[in-house]
């Protein structure tokens, strides 16, 4: 498990401890970041200009979420701009854009993002279950604080494990919840108690 690890934040370009290997489709690594990283009631902004942006505005409204959307047509990307506008007006606890949309193969740039969610104290979502070793992708000099994939797009790999990888300040937003995580298959304040170290430094889970 720890080669496995190891190897993930290789390809996710990352030093984030928490990055594990989800048992399940990519729809399963994104449903845990949606569990665990909002919270009812709290604003999750979603940038729709797919099938997969929808999925992930049905997944949120059914944890409660409050889902606000930034949409553009299909096959076509989002400017910097269009995103600072839209985070300063909804003030989202999560913003969560697809970096490559499987159902048109649009790559939404991510230089600036997570220098602005930081700025508005945001946590950053990236859908990388299409790009990940297909087209560049850095996690930590983007600033992304949650990122899933799946194995059998460019990753050419066996489908039914979903790499997800989430950086300290998500692990903090995780563990400091005041509910519980509403998916107990997907409690990754559980997995993150026996498979990862950071959850010691960061809380002690019972």
């Amino acid at each position: 498990m720890e080669d496995i690890k190891s190897l993930l934040r290789y390809t996710f370009q990352t030093k984030n401890e928490f990055t594990i290997p989800v048992s399940g489709t990519g729809s399963a690594a994104m449903e845990a970041c949606v569990a665990n990283l909002i919270e009812p009631g709290e604003t999750m902004l979603i940038g729709v200009n797919g099938y997969f942006g929808n999925r992930l505005v049905d997944m949120a409204g059914r944890y409660h979420a409050k889902v606000e959307t930034i949409n553009r047509p299909w096959g076509e990307v989002f400017t910097l701009e269009e995103i600072t506008a839209a985070v300063e007006k909804h003030k989202p606890t999560v913003l969560a854009l697809i970096h490559a949309e499987t159902s048109t193969g649009a790559r939404q740039p991510f230089e600036g993002v997570g220098e602005l969610c930081k700025k508005h104290n945001v946590l950053l979502i990236a859908d990388t279950v299409t790009s990940i070793s297909g087209v560049p992708l850095f996690i930590d000099k983007w600033g992304i604080d949650a990122s899933y994939a799946g194995t059998q797009k460019a990753l050419s790999c066996p489908p039914g494990v979903a790499p997800l990888t989430f950086s300290d300040r998500a692990m903090k937003k995780l563990m400091d919840r005041k509910t519980p995580v509403p998916n107990w298959y997907l409690d990754m304040r559980m997995i993150a108690s026996y498979l990862v170290k950071v959850s010691s430094r960061l809380v002690s889970v019972s």
